[in-house]
């Protein structure tokens, strides 16, 4: 049967479907006839994503008709997302084409793994007969490091709500450096040129042989939270109202005020100082109880509908004075990813080293607990609560601090002087969180996260889980 659409048409009209994200119905495109599916089938499996449900592309133990179009589908993805970790006995047959020379993913531009796979990643344990291996890992990863070559990697943290974060900390610590070693065991098997670590809050930073990007991530609060600067310019602005409305009212001769207050015999209006809109009541922000708190822990299906305005991300001045780490944390980070490629050695080594490596801290401050430091608003209070470092100076404090460390520790080091510290520094670079770029890797845009709970770092075997899918890109 002769399809009645050209076949350049449906090619192009899949091509469209692809670049809006229309997975769904290109797929359904793709099953409409034989002819549909030769047009479109390497559109469709340009990007291949591994979860439960699409692990039946890689079962390669069935009839010889639809093992060869399996593989012939698997051979044009150019982008593979590891969202999960599917267990070794399950890739059996697909390990054994590929010991017998099949080529499966011969055409892998990039590679990216999402959080559940990462935390399968850190929770691996190896089997026994393994234990002879430099640094094993899990079949799929063993795979995709001898038979594909990607240039462009990027990994994905958790990203919890803030209030959790202590307890995510908690949870997430055990592991983190096997887990940076087994990472860096694939890209030093791999000819990468970039690495992006997406939603770094407290983690160990894995670094590599490559430019190695790190995204530290936002505050996480509810969709109804009020930032500080939000409350202030209410309060501001209902405080200009009520003043408005008053004169217009006593220069009419109207004794009756609208607005909030109470009248005195004169006929003026004394504004409030409880907590009621438009007093000048001192700014506070709604914190919601952990019973008012949506709970992740049931939440699935990437963030449609409602699950969106769930939660918010908050950037900068906004999440001042919110849970976090303290800003020591961050140089840490970022000198302790650094330090680590320059051991005691040869200057050789390292000028090797160096010369492929940097590093790049996009939104340094993020996270973070942080002061806020804004002076006197039009109720003439003044903002600076807790100890610690101030939104605006953080950026810089970090640095110095990072400049400090590595200073200390890599100077006593075999191989590093003056020059090679001064070669060093000057590989390290920061970016601030409003000229965030796009992820080249994953094509994740700048400012979008999913949002995940805890449920799935409790138990030992972590379960497939997809996050709330929340977008609010810093200005």
């Amino acid at each position: 049967m002769v399809d009645p659409i050209p076949f350049d048409i449906i090619r192009r009209v899949g091509e469209e479907l692809l670049d809006a994200g229309s997975q769904g119905t290109l797929a359904s495109l793709a099953l409409a006839s034989h002819g549909a599916f030769d047009a479109v089938h390497d559109v469709l499996y340009a990007r291949f994503e591994i979860t439960p449900k699409s692990l039946a592309a890689l079962d390669l133990s069935a009839d010889d008709e639809t093992k060869e179009r399996r593989l012939r589908c698997l051979r044009h993805v150019k982008h593979l997302a590891v969202s999960w970790l599917p267990d070794d006995s399950a890739l059996n047959p697909l390990h054994r084409q590929l010991n017998a020379g099949v080529l499966v993913f011969p055409r892998i531009s990039s590679l990216s793994m999402g959080p559940v796979a990462l935390d399968q990643l850190r929770k691996w344990v190896p089997s026994s007969y393994m234990t002879d291996l430099v640094c094993p890992l899990p079949l799929l990863l063993e795979l995709l490091a001898r038979h594909s070559s990607p240039t462009l990697f990027c990994a994905s943290f958790r990203l919890c709500p803030s209030d959790d974060w202590k307890r995510h900390q908690e949870l997430a610590t055990q592991g983190q450096y096997a887990m940076c070693k087994r990472l860096d065991a694939l890209g030093e098997r791999w000819p990468l040129q970039t690495a992006t670590f997406h939603n770094v809050l407290f983690q160990v930073p894995p670094a590599l042989d490559c430019t190695n990007r790190y995204e530290f991530a936002p505050h996480v609060v509810d969709a109804e939270y009020k930032s500080l600067r939000e409350v202030l310019a209410q309060q501001a602005m209902e405080a200009r109202l009520l003043r408005e409305r008053t004169q217009a009212a006593l220069a009419a001769g109207n004794a009756g005020v609208v607005g909030v207050g109470s009248r005195s015999n004169s006929g003026a209006v004394t504004p409030r100082s409880d907590d009621t809109p438009g007093g000048y009541a001192s700014p506070a922000r709604r914190r919601s109880t952990d019973e008012e708190r949506p709970s992740l822990d049931e939440i699935e299906g990437g963030g449609k509908g409602k699950e969106k305005e769930k939660f918010k991300l908050l950037w900068g001045h906004e999440a001042t004075l919110l849970p976090g780490p303290d800003w020591s944390i961050r140089p840490w980070q970022i000198a302790l990813a650094v330090k680590g490629k320059f051991p005691s050695g040869s200057r050789e080594r390292h000028n090797e080293t160096l010369e492929r490596t940097k590093w790049e801290a996009v939104n340094v401050e993020g996270g973070l607990y942080l002061q806020e430091r804004e002076g006197a608003d039009d109720s003439g209070m003044w903002w600076d609560a807790g100890n610690g470092v101030g939104w605006a100076e953080a950026a810089y404090v970090i640095k110095e601090d990072v400049e400090m460390g590595l200073a200390q520790f890599l100077a006593q080091r075999e191989g590093v002087d003056d020059a090679l510290l001064a070669a060093i520094r000057a590989k390290i670079s920061y970016t601030d969180a409003s000229k965030g770029m796009d992820c080249e890797c994953c094509g994740r845009p700048w400012g979008q996260a999913d949002i995940y709970g805890l449920a799935g770092l409790v138990s030992e075997i972590v379960p497939w889980e997809r996050g709330v899918t929340v977008r609010s890109k810093p200005t």
